[in-house]
Order: C-alpha cells, then sequence, then structure tokens
C-alpha cells in the first residue's frame, strides 16, 4: 500500500515534469498537445521546434522546406553519436524526407513511451549544423488525472 505522503510527492513530481515539459506552451493549461504537427525547414532550423503530442496517436505532420536542401523529420528513440553515423541509424523511430522547395504531408503514430525525444535531419551534416528539435510526448489521460487530484 502507498503511503499519502509518497503519492502527494509522486503527484508533486508529476507536475514538475509536466510544466518543466510544456514551458513552450503559450496558452494558460500546462496540458497542451496536438494531433497535428506544422513544421518549416530551413537550411538552418526547424520552425518551431518544439511539439508536444500524446502518446499513441495519429499524428498529421505538414512539413514545409523552405530551404536550398533536401531535409528530413527524423524521431530517434534512442542516444546517438555526433557525428550521426550509420550505426545510429537503427535508432531512428520515424522518419520523412522532404525535397527543397517541396511541401509534403504525412501520419504517423506517436511513440507510446512518454519521454523527450530528439528531432533531426540526418541527411549529410545537417544535424551537426544545429537542425535538431525536440518531441515531447505526455500520456495525457494520466496527466489529466493527476491534475483532477491534485486539485482535489
Amino acid at each position: 500500500m502507498v503511503s499519502k505522503k509518497h503519492k502527494n510527492i509522486k503527484q508533486i513530481f508529476m507536475l514538475f515534469f509536466i510544466l518543466v515539459c510544456c514551458t513552450s506552451c503559450k496558452a494558460n493549461n500546462p496540458i497542451i498537445y496536438t494531433d497535428t504537427i506544422k513544421v518549416s525547414i530551413s537550411d538552418t532550423e526547424y520552425s518551431p521546434s518544439i511539439w508536444t503530442v500524446n502518446s499513441g496517436d495519429n499524428i498529421t505532420l505538414h512539413l514545409m522546406n523552405t530551404g536550398t536542401k533536401n531535409h528530413n523529420w527524423s524521431i530517434i528513440g534512442r542516444p546517438i553519436s555526433t557525428p550521426f553515423s550509420d550505426e545510429d541509424k537503427q535508432n531512428i523511430w520515424f522518419n520523412a524526407s522532404v525535397n527543397a522547395g517541396e511541401t509534403k504531408e504525412i501520419i504517423f503514430t506517436s511513440p507510446n513511451g512518454p519521454g523527450e525525444y530528439k528531432v533531426l535531419s540526418i541527411i549529410d551534416d545537417h544535424y551537426e549544423e544545429g537542425l535538431i528539435g525536440k518531441l515531447i510526448v505526455i500520456h495525457a489521460d494520466e496527466v489529466n488525472s493527476l491534475l483532477s487530484e491534485s486539485q482535489e
């Protein structure tokens, strides 16, 4: 049986984690996530570069490459080396490529495991040049349940 003190500590930790993960949200509600990601890719950055999604959801990804080079948007499931190597390719969880000047829409299922995932372009040396982002995956039902409990 879990003590009330232990439960409260767990709730405080989860709330702190959620608030840290959602600091880029622009609304007052800290539990903001989306099922549509719109990304503009230049030759030097993703804009925006941080996205929050619910675990296991179908996500519509809109990629617009405004750069002069081909790029991709790859979710990395494990730590990788710098520079990105052929051995790191096994750590790609999802990959979508878009040619220079092209716009593309792809649907993918977000990771089931909550956490922070690196998103980067693995073409040539784009990762090393700073073409990197972050995908934050949450379990929205669990988060909302914890928030409801903490407000009681």
